[in-house]
């Protein structure tokens, strides 16, 4: 027996080199001999079902259970029939298509849940193999293109979302279990998913842009201040100037350059260059001992050019006109031989986390990071924090100007900035995984065959140097042996890591449940006149006042600052809105009602004491 394969696996050798990479080039009858010696699979002992039988059954084997599950195809049928027995050609196609379903799994990381739904369309895979042949299984079809459509849409997706997660898992969950049970077609349960994929599309669109553009102003303003402020201390630095002169620079001029810098983008414009040097020429105006002349001229022509640019603003300058009777005082007081003295001072405060931005990264780094496309997903797993701080998140923007990056999660309603310097720093240290993944399920499943196809081609060159035919017999029964422990090993290390996916999905359940019972209990204690941030326009959080609850329903009733009514939720949905961000509580007015009560019944206790026991008074 072991000789007829040598033989088969050596025609199968020579057809892989003309093949060049393409397993559909290889006649199947070469290739299932050469899948039954790579998974080292014998003759049943008993007599074998029926192909026919293994066909009709494996479609079937996703809804025989009620919960997601990550078991191989070879696992499901052993617990499903644990009495059947299969051809080794048959069991041949099902330890592939287990092998090459794993491999796409290895590509990325989906949740436990994500997960089992490819696992379930790999039964459908394998029947298509072996309804028709084991070419059949690498050709593009929709049982691929239903796989890639699951992994790119839920790629982001965790339990840890909460209510918005939990909203769009359900309309997933429902198509997939419909096609589980054969409710739905391959091709209509694409149509149903894209549907529901489409509809989510345009919102997740419009929040993505919001996150930019809030973030993008926040962290131009801050950027905005850091530069303002090391600006304005560089100039200040080492020189004494007039204690107002200080309260002006350092409070509406500083508030000027922090303008400049936004209204005119940012410290490469020639009007940020021109307030740089009007700085210097303010500070440098203001020191005795500088040459006479030039500062005579200085005098003359700095609130004047300070008014021109004023004039030409595209913002509120206000402010800064008004401080500049400050220094044209000083100037006067100059002039007249009487200037202020000087003053000590201290320089304002920077943000070291923009100092941290500020700081150019390597240009390799730089050019690295460029190459990323936006909606590229990660995997957040940072072995030193607890489990239930892994996170999926999406590149959003990536402002090259201030070498920041913005990444939101799947409900695009959080945010998370990093430099290039720290993404690098997470990608090197494989705390950033990249999850998705570079090729098609279609081209993992080529690539798998001929990996497998490959590495018996070798086994068999290597088998065919040895002459004497027993030592040959050794060596392949050797190989077949070592495959079978391999094997082995990869399966338990499959179930190990399956074991870890499911615990991470409990924690992380786990951890939303808590947010929900935390959230439960602060709205219990929420009282009427109570202040909370509510989503009434989608992507702007407008304080309401909470003006009513009706006990027998459960329901809150909120209105705006003009006391008019704009929203009412029950307690369920405003506990989902503040684990989802989506609203927060200002005030519960319970601290006042608690003050109030305390009031109240100390009163009620004073009117049975006496004078002395009120005032202390024992005299």
């Amino acid at each position: 027996m072991v000789l007829n394969l040598v033989l088969l696996h050596s025609e199968t050798s020579s057809v892989i080199k003309v093949a060049n990479k393409n397993p559909a080039l290889v006649p199947p009858e070469k290739i299932l001999p050469a899948l039954i010696h790579h998974y080292s699979l014998e003759n049943p002992a008993a007599p074998a079902a029926d192909t026919a039988y293994l066909i009709d059954l494996l479609p079937k084997l996703p809804s025989l259970t009620a919960e997601d599950r990550l078991d191989t195809l070879a696992a499901q049928l052993r617990t499903r029939e644990p009495g059947a027995v299969f051809s080794k050609d048959d069991m041949a196609v099902i330890a592939f298509v287990d092998q090459a379903v794993t491999e796409i799994l290895a590509r990325t990381d989906l949740d436990f849940k994500v997960e089992s739904f490819i696992r379930n369309i790999a039964p459908r895979i394998a029947a298509v193999g072996l309804r028709k042949d084991i070419n059949a299984v690498t050709d593009p079809n929709e049982l691929f293109d239903l796989m890639d459509l699951i992994i790119d849409e839920c790629i982001g997706w965790s339990e840890d979302l909460g209510f918005l997660g939990h909203q769009f898992m359900e309309k997933v969950s429902a198509t997939i279990h419909d096609y589980s049970h054969n409710h739905l077609s391959t091709k209509r349960c694409i149509k149903a998913l894209k549907a529901v994929f489409k509809k989510e599309m345009p919102l997740f669109k419009r929040l993505e842009k919001k996150l930019c553009e809030r973030e993008l102003n926040v962290l131009s303003g801050k950027k905005g201040e850091f530069i303002s402020a090391e600006a304005l201390n560089n100039a200040m630095t080492g020189n004494q100037l007039p204690l107002f002169i200080i309260f002006m620079l350092q409070g509406p001029w500083y508030e000027f350059l922090q303008d400049v810098y936004v209204h005119f983008g940012g410290n490469k414009s020639k009007e940020w260059q021109n307030v740089l040097k009007l700085t210097d020429a303010i500070v440098w105006s203001l020191q005795p001992g500088n040459d006479s002349k030039k500062r005579a001229d200085l005098i003359q022509s700095v609130p004047a050019s300070i008014k021109s640019f004023c004039k030409n603003a595209h913002f509120d300058t206000k402010l800064v006109i008004s401080a500049l009777a400050d220094l044209e005082a000083e100037y006067a007081s100059i002039n007249a031989g009487d200037p202020s003295d000087g003053c000590d001072f201290r320089l304002l405060e920077t943000d070291d986390f923009m100092a941290a931005v500020v700081q150019e990264a390597s240009r390799k780094t730089v050019d690295q990071i460029k190459k990323i496309p936006l909606g590229q997903w990660f995997l957040y797993d940072d072995p030193a924090e607890p489990e239930e701080k892994v996170a999926r998140i999406k590149l959003i923007l990536n402002w090259t100007e201030t070498e920041q990056l913005l990444l939101t999660n799947h409900n695009r309603r959080k945010v998370v900035h990093m430099s290039y310097g720290e993404m690098m720093n997470h990608l090197n240290s494989c705390v950033l995984r990249k999850l998705n993944p570079i090729k098609s399920s279609s081209d993992t499943f080529k690539d798998h065959l001929f990996t497998v196809l490959k590495a018996v081609s070798d086994q068999n060159k290597k088998e065919k140097q040895i002459e004497v035919q027993q030592e040959r017999l050794v060596v392949s029964q050797e190989y077949s042996h070592q495959r079978k422990e391999d094997l082995g090993k990869e399966l338990v290390l499959l179930r190990q890591q399956a074991g870890r996916k499911k615990k991470r999905a409990m924690v992380l359940r786990h951890k939303i449940q808590k947010k929900y019972d935390a959230a439960e209990a602060t709205i219990r204690s929420l009282k009427p006149d109570a202040w909370v941030t509510l989503s009434i326009m989608e992507g702007t959080q407008t304080p309401c006042k909470l003006i009513a609850i009706i006990a027998s329903s459960q329901t809150y009733i909120f209105a705006n600052r003009a006391g008019l009514k704009v929203a009412e939720y029950t307690a369920s949905q405003l506990a989902h809105m503040i684990v989802t961000e989506n609203s927060e509580i200002l005030d519960t007015r319970a601290e006042f009602e608690n003050a109030l009560a305390a009031i109240v019944s100390g009163l009620r206790d004073d009117r049975s004491k006496s004078y002395e026991e009120l005032t202390g008074d024992s005299s």
